[in-house]
């Protein structure tokens, strides 16, 4: 015997469904159920079994209870519902795991080419740094060799200027250092600009007593100033201010050179005044003033304006300017219309003042003048060596030349009794100006007061003379800078 009970819609005819047979054979036939299995019949008590069939299109749960004394219940519970939703549920957890390894597989892809653009790029930095680097000491060395033949001239020029010439002769020497003048500040511009480029000079932070460089200035430009016919105005000041002492007197040089090249008459000078934290270094001009649509350009190399093409100049001091506070993080400005002059501005973090202190030991005290004194030039170029020889004699003194400190005549000069050395820096063998210096103290026995005349403008070099406490020229040698060295370590008639 056996019950049926069932949650589908559909009512199976009862007449079929009043003994086993007509359940299996309706269950079989006419529903299709595959599982014919899940209809066995089991004597005797037990438990309640179930299993998952499936009749047409439709899924059942059929649960079987064996009755006492005999018979079986068979339940159907139709669960295509919750059978279609797992489904959907299943498709969507597939499509989401193709999705995930779809997109993981374009994560790889992608990290997998950004490793290698990354890997291109660090290649690309590596080399663009060794290119800076291999620039850098391209330029030392370029800077080197052009420079040397170049003081040689400015030597034997300056030499030559001091004797009686004729009058024509003395024009063309005039026109001569004119030219060597040019040349040079064009070097010097094209060199500061490639080692701003190459990132080859790196900025020495300092408190800087803003007075000690405008007196500095008052005096290197002030017969600038008077040959063009104008007023230097530079009133002192106590400020200071912080800033590289070499790149912020750079930036001040630039400007007041360019103020005096393009005034006419009037005035030049420099103002400074506090501004909130920052102290405003005016370089101003009474000159013909800028447009506003040029005053953006003039910053680019090689640009002048059309007005001021007939004026000697090469259009890089601005650009260095530009160069050298975008470096340090000054702001710039420029205040200028035409009939009003020009006023370059540049903006420095204030400083607290610092203890004063004492005079620099790598420029002694001038010594008493005794009129000619006894010089040793050394220098590995001998075209140098007979320029600066025939320039001190012009000077009065007696002048011994070597190319080494160890050449017999720098040691029997050494001996004689020597006022003052000069040494080139870079020297034969890869010998160094400071070390002859060293050596040629050893062997007199004394501190002979020294300096060191060099093509090389690099920070290291710098570093190392500054340490050894060597006052410095670099080449091309100006006479009157040399000279002016030489009467503060010699005294006023040297």
């Amino acid at each position: 015997m056996s019950a049926l009970k069932t949650s589908s819609q559909e009512q199976l005819p009862s007449t079929r469904l009043e003994t086993y047979d007509g359940l299996l054979s309706h269950c079989r036939d006419h529903m299709g159920i595959d599982r014919i299995d899940a209809l066995a019949w089991r004597d005797g008590p037990g438990v309640q079994m179930e299993a998952q069939c499936l009749m047409g299109a439709r899924h059942f749960i059929i649960r079987s209870t064996p009755l006492s004394p005999g018979g079986m219940a068979f339940s159907f519970d139709d669960i295509t519902d919750r059978v279609r939703d797992r489904d959907a549920l299943h498709e969507a957890a597939d499509m989401l795991e193709r999705r995930v390894v779809e997109r993981t597989t374009e994560l790889e892809a992608e990290i997998a080419e950004r490793r290698v653009v990354e890997s291109q790029l660090l290649a690309a930095k590596i080399a663009a740094e060794q290119a800076n680097r291999d620039k850098t000491r391209f330029l030392a060395a370029a800077s080197h060799d052009l420079l040397q033949p170049l003081n040689a001239a400015r030597l034997f020029v300056a030499a030559l200027a001091e004797r009686r010439l004729a009058l024509p002769s003395r024009a063309l020497v005039r026109q001569t250092g004119v030219a060597l003048d040019s040349v040079e500040d064009l070097l010097e511009a094209l060199f500061e600009i490639s080692r701003l480029d190459a990132g080859a000079i790196t900025p020495e932070w300092a408190s800087i007593e803003l007075e000690h460089m405008l007196a500095a200035l008052r005096i290197e430009f002030a017969a600038l100033a008077r040959a063009s016919g104008l007023v230097l105005d530079i009133p002192e000041t106590g400020l200071w201010v912080r800033s590289d002492v070499r790149l912020l007197r750079r930036i001040l040089q630039n400007f007041l050179s360019n103020a005096i090249r393009y005034t006419a008459h009037g005035a030049v000078g420099i103002h400074a005044k506090c501004d909130g934290d920052a102290v405003c270094i005016t370089v101003y001009d009474t000159g013909p003033g800028i447009a506003p649509e040029h005053q953006e350009a003039i910053f680019e190399e090689f640009r002048r304006l059309e007005a001021t093409q007939r004026i000697p100049g090469k259009g890089l001091g601005l650009a260095i300017v530009r160069r050298a506070t975008t470096m340090l993080g000054h702001e710039v400005a420029l205040r200028s219309a035409p009939g009003e002059g020009a006023a370059f501005s540049v903006r420095v973090p204030m400083a607290t003042p610092r203890a004063a202190r004492a005079e620099d030991p790598a420029y002694p005290a001038p010594r008493k003048s005794t009129g000619s004194r006894r010089l040793l030039v050394i220098d590995n170029d001998p075209a140098i060596l007979e320029g600066m020889a025939a320039l001190l004699r012009n000077w009065g003194h007696t002048v011994a030349i070597a190319t080494s400190a160890a050449a017999e005549g720098a040691q029997a000069a050494a001996v004689a009794g020597i006022d003052l050395l000069i040494a080139d820096y870079h020297l034969d063998d890869g010998a160094c100006g400071d070390a002859a210096i060293a050596a040629i103290r050893a062997l007199a026995g004394t501190e002979i007061p020294a300096m060191v005349i060099t093509a090389d403008r690099s920070d290291e070099v710098k570093a190392v003379l500054a340490a050894a406490r060597l006052p410095v020229l670099t080449k091309p040698v100006k006479p009157a800078q040399l000279r002016a060295l030489l009467r503060n370590m010699l005294g006023s008639g040297a």
